[in-house]
């Protein structure tokens, strides 16, 4: 269908939001209007910070889809977080 090649293409182009602290994005599913996206969350070491949080992720997912696939009006995460040795 050609809407979730457009909500694909927005996933890879997002994908760069992540990789660089070893995350990864990934779309799921797309009905009615909502984008289901698998987002294994990065580490960073040295900054903590940089990692991307969901809350953000999902903003930024927002305002891309708006420009890049406007059928899509809302995001649902499924957030994969990395193991803290603990």
């Amino acid at each position: 269908m050609a809407a979730d090649i457009l909500a694909q293409r927005v996933i890879e182009q997002a994908r760069g939001l992540v990789e660089a602290d070893g995350g990864d994005l990934r779309l799921i599913s797309v009905e009615r209007g909502c984008a289901r996206v698998a987002y294994r969350m990065g580490r960073n070491e040295r900054c903590a910070e940089c990692v991307l949080a969901p809350e953000d992720l999902r903003g930024f997912l927002l305002e891309m889809f708006a420009r890049g696939a406007p059928h899509i009006i809302a995001v649902e995460l499924e957030v994969d977080r990395p193991d803290d040795a603990a």
